[in-house]
């Protein structure tokens, strides 16, 4: 379900239901919590004179280090936080550049098992710029034999796009796991998910 607000901000819920006897009823209502992606989300209130002092800053452990990382990480939190049809604009719009990406990452696994994910994120930081993800993740919770190209994830919330061939096999929906699933075609999906100890 999607709601709009007053400034045409789109949000979305997802709502459960289970058959009890002959009939179907509501057993719960979710969405993502507002703070899922604070640590992208820093970017949003940043005016061009702070950004700039963030840059000529000599602090080692600044937030970024470039203009063009900013505008990632910008770029990552406002899709990240877009609706479930906006989402899935952004991967048909791009799913050319999604296959050809798939296709660089299974076979350079391949080659190079012993690769850690600081080697494999170095290798595929252009891919990712270009996607507006931030990682590619063969881990993710709830996720089991696929392929999840993330956009934006923190202690188990999550939202991206997964590959897989296993169409059977793919997790159960859950309002305190993989909160929502929507099938996009040719073995890629749209995911949203939830740490089950958050509310």
């Amino acid at each position: 379900m999607t709601a709009t607000d007053k400034n045409r901000k789109q949000y979305d819920f997802y709502l459960y239901f289970r058959k009890v006897k002959n009939d179907w009823k509501i057993f719960d209502a979710q969405k993502l919590p507002d703070i899922t992606f604070a640590y992208v989300a820093f970017a949003r209130d940043l005016t061009e004179k702070q950004v700039e002092a963030v840059l000529k800053s000599k602090d080692e452990q600044k937030l970024f280090t470039s203009g063009k990382q900013f505008n990632y990480i910008k770029s990552i939190d406002e899709l990240g936080n877009r609706s479930d049809d906006e989402l899935i604009d952004h991967f048909v719009k791009l799913k050319p550049q999604f296959n050809a990406l798939k296709e660089e990452f299974i076979k350079f696994r391949n080659l190079n098992k012993d690769d850690t994910d600081p080697q494999k994120n170095q290798r595929f930081m252009n891919g990712y710029y270009q996607l507006t993800i931030s990682d590619i993740s063969e881990y993710l919770p709830f996720t089991r034999d696929t392929l999840a190209f993330v956009i934006c994830s923190m202690e188990n919330n999550a939202v991206g796009y997964f590959y897989t061939e296993k169409k059977n096999e793919i997790t159960v929906m859950d309002p305190g796991g993989m909160l929502f699933i929507r099938e996009i075609g040719e073995g890629w999906y749209l995911f949203k998910m939830k740490n089950k100890k958050k509310n």
